[in-house]
């Protein structure tokens, strides 16, 4: 069996490796969503007491599918940036009147295509330059 944020299992092949693959990841998963919307992911509390951080368990470590977002300041905050971007987007997919079984996949869609949009046209420029970036999105990289 396997997690889904929609709340519904998964039933795996016969393969005892492929089950284990599978199960350790839906182990991982379900700790990020919210119990009570689960097209939301869940966020930490901060020394203050406001959801600002990421989720930690009793240790301090993070719980996040890759732990090099807990790395440093700058990667956790990214980290929950985008985990409120993508709650928000939830409820304003829901303000829209978007079909409920379609909602996260939705969110998880506008939330990648943005910071793949943050990428390529603010990043990029700034490390390698306008003329290499166009160029690479005018004909793909060589290698």
């Amino acid at each position: 069996m396997g997690y889904s944020p929609s709340g519904s299992a998964d039933i795996g092949s016969e393969n005892p490796l492929r089950t284990i693959i599978d199960t350790i990841p839906a182990l991982v998963w379900c700790f990020l969503y919210d119990v009570h919307d689960s097209a939301k992911l869940l966020l930490g509390l901060n020394d203050a007491g406001q959801a600002e951080d990421l989720q930690r368990n009793a240790q301090g470590i993070a719980i996040i599918v890759d732990p090099r977002n807990d790395s440093h300041l700058l990667m956790a905050q990214m980290q929950v940036l985008f985990t409120k971007f993508h709650n928000r987007i939830v409820d304003w997919l829901r303000e829209k009147g978007t079909a409920e079984h379609t909602i996260f996949t939705e969110a998880q869609r506008l939330v990648v295509w943005h910071y793949q949009w943050i990428i390529l046209r603010e990043f990029l420029p700034e490390v390698i330059g306008d003329g290499l970036t166009d160029a690479l999105l005018a004909g793909g990289p060589r290698y």
